[in-house]
């Protein structure tokens, strides 16, 4: 397999993570008159913005997802750094194992189950697609998830444990909230969301998502967890 078919590869894990499953970070309502220990409920608008505001300011976090579109199947697992902006991938595209590291400046590729490593470079593409995963939450915009309360719903069962964390449920169209999709108002993909957001509003904890883009369907998932808990992410051996 050359070189430039293994960024190619890489490449579309990230357009397809980056544009689709991040796409569905979105959405609030007015919420239901849920309590949390013993305190009333934020309003989904609220609880969709506070937990977002949380997660832009994290010092690392886990992501889980699993994405289709297009005939592509991707499922990855990501431990971001984002304090030293370094990030480790697994990832299974079509049935591909790909690894990708990076630290700093430096971007790691392998196609092999981590026997063997690119270093990348020169290759701008490969730096320019890891940068979504560390700066996921920059996009958002709170006022669309104002703007859009009255469109997203509490979800039902209302809560669920996920990975641990008590989690509200809630769904909404993905095109509710453009800013995280990276688009203009209006031109988002269409389909359906559901997010699962911490009760006190401190982590996003899940989303699911379906819907049409412009050239294909997609339909995916994403986990979060390990917020602020310690990672250590380092380059390969010289020589991988």
């Amino acid at each position: 397999m050359n070189n430039q078919y293994k960024y190619r590869l890489f490449s579309l894990v990230a357009m397809v993570l980056i544009g689709f499953s991040l796409a569905a970070c979105g959405g609030s309502s007015v919420g239901s008159d849920t309590s949390n220990n013993g305190t009333p409920a934020m309003s989904n608008a609220d609880l969709i913005k506070t937990a977002a505001s949380k997660m832009k300011s994290a010092k690392s976090y886990h992501i889980d997802a699993d994405v289709s579109s297009g005939g592509n199947d991707v499922k990855l697992g990501a431990d971001v750094d984002v304090t030293n902006a370094s990030l480790k991938i697994n990832a299974n595209i079509s049935g591909q194992d790909v690894q990708v590291i990076e630290v700093g400046s430096n971007n790691y590729l392998s196609t092999d189950a981590g026997k063997s490593f690119i270093h990348n470079t020169d290759v701008d593409a490969l730096a320019a697609s890891t940068d979504g995963f560390k700066k996921t939450w920059n996009n958002f915009n709170p006022a669309e998830a104002d703007k859009a309360a009255a469109n997203i719903k509490d979800g039902s069962p209302l809560t669920e444990s996920i990975k641990g964390i008590s989690c509200k449920h809630m769904t909404a169209s993905i095109n509710d909230l453009p800013s995280l999709n990276d688009v203009s108002s209006g031109t988002s993909p269409d389909g359906s969301l559901d997010l699962w957001v911490a009760i006190d509003g401190s982590s996003f904890c899940q989303e699911k998502f379906v819907g049409q883009g412009k050239n294909a369907d997609f339909k995916g998932s994403a986990t979060w967890s390990n917020i602020n808990q310690p990672v250590n992410i380092t380059a390969p051996p010289a020589g991988n």
